[in-house]
């Protein structure tokens, strides 16, 4: 019987290759599991926007209108009684309602729901009304918006 020798030049035998690739493959995966142990460690923090954010000054939203602030999903009502601000947020799924002038409600554009100007439901899916949040002047006459404080939709601030 014959042993076989390695030759310079010579491709590495199977057996030597196959554990090669076995010993690869098993360090893998132990560098896989310490990794994956070690990201565990480490929360995923999600940067959730402020809960209370101030706006511009009242003279930049017009009276009897409606404007929406699309950086934090809410829109702010103005009108002769004073100021208000309920959510952009459709109770229903969640989706961006949109305000429309011409028929003086809220629309949700994904599934047919309505809302009233007051927030109420009109007619589809929602559930519940809009969320009004509250609303006060700042000492620098801007308008300050508290969404860790959900308000009856009659909660108006008097400017």
């Amino acid at each position: 019987m014959e042993i076989q020798k390695e030759k310079e030049g010579e491709d590495i035998p199977r057996r030597k290759f196959f554990l090669i690739v076995g010993w690869g493959a098993f360090l893998a995966l132990i560098g896989g599991v310490i990794f994956s142990g070690v990201r565990f460690l480490f929360p995923n923090a999600l940067n959730e926007p402020p809960r209370i954010f101030k706006l511009g000054k009242v003279d930049a939203f017009p009276e009897e209108a409606v404007s929406y602030v699309e950086e934090h999903k809410v829109f702010i009502v103005r009108d002769e009684e004073g100021l208000r601000c309920v959510s952009a947020i459709c109770t229903h799924l969640g989706c961006t309602v949109n305000w429309d002038d011409q028929y003086g409600k809220f629309l949700c554009p994904c599934h047919g729901s309505a809302f009233a100007r007051n927030g109420k439901v009109l007619k589809g899916a929602a559930p519940r009304p809009l969320e009004w949040f509250k609303v006060v002047l700042t000492g620098d006459e801007k308008i300050l918006v508290d969404k860790g404080q959900v308000v009856d939709s009659n909660y108006i601030y008097e400017v």
